[in-house]
């Protein structure tokens, strides 16, 4: 049987994805939220923290965890360094830390990032990412759109844009990178 149902939420939803009970959450970018829905439509909850900022992607482990690839702030595009990843406890109970409930963060305040280490981010030829005598970048991770979780848990987050607005809209509008978590969500169940 399939169920359909009209509900207004949220200001520029993206990404979609059903846990393992038939909740869906969804992403709403502009209001920096996470609804659930259960499977008749009613709210379940609506959900931040953790580093939720722009929030575009969404994909669950296999411990119904919710996770959550940040594109970050759409009203000020001069910031394209603020993408993170973000953990949110799931529905399922017998796998949330003890003292959590549905929603909570449980990511950083900051969301998990890639920090350079002080060294300048180059493309993949071993240049700067803007250009010989251009500003250097230090934030790897800028703009994430998407993210899944593999069979042996690590987390691949899609690295969408770089930071300088002209050359981005201009000569190299999409990102060109991945960023991988190494073993960081639990492994998704295969059917």
């Amino acid at each position: 049987m399939h169920q359909q149902f009209l509900n207004c939420l949220g200001v520029a939803l993206k990404g979609v994805s059903l846990d393992s009970h038939g909740n869906a959450w969804v992403a709403s970018q502009d209001e920096d939220v996470i609804y659930a829905l259960r499977p008749d439509g009613t709210v379940l909850g609506t959900f931040s923290g953790g580093g939720i900022d722009g929030p575009w992607g969404v994909t669950l482990d296999g411990e119904d965890n919710v996770w959550v690839a940040n594109f970050g702030p759409t009203k000020s595009p001069s910031d394209f360094t603020s993408g993170r990843l973000t953990k949110l406890a799931g529905v399922n109970p017998a796998t949330r830390p003890p003292g959590t409930k549905v929603g909570d963060p449980l990511s950083p305040a900051t969301g998990y990032t890639v920090p350079s280490a002080g060294s300048e981010v180059l493309l993949h030829n071993g240049d700067p990412l803007y250009g010989a005598g251009r500003p250097p970048s230090f934030a790897p991770m800028m703009r994430q759109t998407k993210a899944a979780i593999d069979q042996a848990g690590n987390v691949w987050s899609l690295n969408n844009w770089k930071p300088n607005l002209d050359i981005d809209i201009l000569s190299n509008p999409g990102g060109d990178g991945v960023v991988i978590f190494v073993g960081l969500a639990a492994p998704p169940h295969v059917p």
